[in-house]
């Protein structure tokens, strides 16, 4: 009797393996604790004007784009560094 449910756990164990299989699933981390509103929109509006410029090829459209990628970027860093100086001026 043992080797009856032995065998059909094995051979069940392998059915669902193949077409079942356990499959990795990676969870993203949480967003950055300065990310906000402001950022968010920034970089929302940004990746919109990337899209638009690299549909139209325009150099108006690309001048835009660089624009906002700038401010985004300047604007990420002087939060980042604002959150951490506040974080360790108790330190």
């Amino acid at each position: 009797m043992d080797h009856a449910a032995e065998y059909f756990t094995k051979l069940s164990s392998e059915v669902m393996e193949h077409h079942a299989p356990v499959k990795k699933r990676t969870i993203k981390a949480r967003p950055a604790p300065w990310i906000d509103e402001e950022l968010s929109k920034a970089f929302a509006e940004r990746n919109k004007a990337k899209v638009v410029a690299s549909k139209s090829k325009l150099d108006s459209d690309r001048q835009t784009y660089k624009k906002l990628r700038n401010y985004t970027l300047r604007l990420n860093r002087n939060k980042k560094a604002l959150f951490y100086k506040n974080a360790f001026k108790d330190c």
